[in-house]
């Protein structure tokens, strides 16, 4: 008889292992399907950055003023350079490990990279009107050849325009932003259950 306790002791111990080992992997994969989806719109973001880069270099030469050229080159480079900073914060939030850490320092490391993850966001918006006020002219001079200091009055009705959307827009992105770091906390805090 103490066998056969012995025996079924071991069994409903190593289903346990192998229960807790199913959930985990399972709350690994949904926890990286939470930033799957921003990875998915960084990426054609991405995409999209780097053609409007590619399209500022190819037609530099109508960049003809010492003020067009600084801004295409800022642009340039803010189209460059955010977009690999954006996809390696998702990356980064992706790559927590949830299996080998005990709940408490995956909760801390969770909440640190969250942290940085969520100012990166902040800069790369607070960045965007910036990045808009530059581009509006370079754009404008790439693909129309005009210049909008010599010929700006479209300016002056775009700006506020533009600036309303972005308002709405931010907050929006920053929501959807924070709502999948939530949701994602909550996966782990599952975890201690």
């Amino acid at each position: 008889m103490q066998g056969l306790w012995q025996d079924m002791s071991q069994k409903l111990e190593q289903q346990q292992q192998l229960t807790d080992r199913l959930i985990m992997e399972m709350t690994t994969q949904k926890y990286r399907s939470k930033f799957s989806t921003l990875s998915t719109f960084e990426t054609i973001g991405a995409v999209i950055c780097y053609a409007c880069a590619l399209a500022i270099l190819l037609y530099a030469n109508r960049l003809d003023t010492w003020y067009l050229m600084a801004s295409g080159i800022v642009c340039v480079l803010i189209l460059v350079v955010l977009p690999i900073f954006s996809l390696g914060a998702i990356k980064n939030m992706q790559r927590l490990n949830l299996k080998d850490n005990n709940y408490k320092d995956t909760l801390t490391e969770f909440a640190l990279r969250k942290k940085r993850f969520m100012q990166f966001q902040q800069i790369n918006l607070g960045l965007t009107p910036i990045f808009m006020l530059l581009s509006l002219p370079v754009m404008t001079k790439v693909l129309k050849n005009k210049d909008l200091f010599l010929e700006g009055t479209a300016l002056f009705w775009f700006v506020p325009i533009a600036s309303i959307f972005l308002i709405f827009f931010y907050r929006w992105v920053f929501k959807c932003y924070k709502n999948i770091g939530k949701s994602a906390e909550g996966l782990i805090k599952e975890l201690k259950e």
